[in-house]
């Protein structure tokens, strides 16, 4: 079980002024989300995991609460991972899963431009709907050629569904891989140092739109237990035209 606390901020473009100067509108928000992580060995070689997640998101001041509304979120989940061949220094997995998540977004901007057209007001342009459905497949592979240094990589394919009330449904494939290494002290010190990049490349996507995203992460772990995961990690999205930073401490405890 976990419950995450966090504030988030970004800007978002509004055009040119009369000047010629870019003008942006920085919206703050904050998020709380609860998780509950399930899993079931069958054997040693393939096992059952379920999650269920909640989200609820909401501008946190005046200008954002306005302009970005708020949002509620329950997501379930599942994926269905074995293991494929295991050796002395390499073990090769593999795993099919998929979610499904329902929400309601509350659009007050949506509300005020509606009553400025048109003069009347319709309820479904407040609350409406959101559904979510995603099916993933993945091959991951671990390689430790030495006990300070571990390696990981996996490839994902995601196909997914995104339905909005009073929208046309959108559908999205794309192609995630992610390679990780991670310097392991803890014959000396416990502490390891992870350091992952990944790639998001959706297919399909209009010409000249940002299709990839790069995303790099690091931080300090302590190593001196199995079964818990404890440490401070940063991120940051690898591109120019959008930035993205997050900082996360993370303490999870397995039993």
């Amino acid at each position: 079980m976990s419950f995450g606390v966090g504030a988030f901020r970004f800007n978002v473009p509004q055009g040119i002024d009369q000047q010629g100067n870019a003008q942006s509108l920085t919206v703050n928000a904050a998020v709380l989300a609860p998780r509950l992580d399930f899993g079931l060995g069958f054997y040693d070689w393939i096992g059952l995991q379920i999650s269920a997640s909640g989200a609820v998101a909401s501008g946190s001041n005046i200008d954002s609460a306005l302009n970005l509304g708020a949002l509620f979120r329950a997501e379930f989940g599942g994926r269905l991972i074995g293991r494929i061949w295991r050796g002395r220094m390499l073990q090769i997995g593999a795993a099919f899963g998929g979610s499904y998540a329902i929400g309601k977004s509350i659009s007050p901007l949506g509300v005020v431009t509606e009553l400025l057209n048109s003069g009347t007001l319709n309820a479904s342009t407040i609350l409406r709907d959101v559904n979510e459905w995603t099916i993933f497949p993945e091959l991951m592979v671990a390689f430790a050629p030495i006990s300070l240094v571990g390696l990981q990589s996996s490839f994902t394919f995601r196909f997914g569904k995104t339905s909005v009330a009073g929208s046309d449904a959108t559908t999205s494939k794309e192609i995630v891989w992610g390679v990780g290494a991670t310097l392991d002290l803890r014959r000396y010190v416990p502490i390891a140092l992870p350091l992952v990049y990944q790639l998001t490349a959706a297919l399909g996507a209009e010409s000249g739109s940002d299709s990839t995203a790069h995303l790099l992460e690091s931080g300090v772990v302590y190593s001196g237990r199995r079964n818990l995961d404890l440490g401070v990690l940063l991120a940051t999205q690898l591109q120019s035209e959008q930035k993205q930073y997050t900082a996360v401490f993370r303490m999870y405890y397995h039993w």
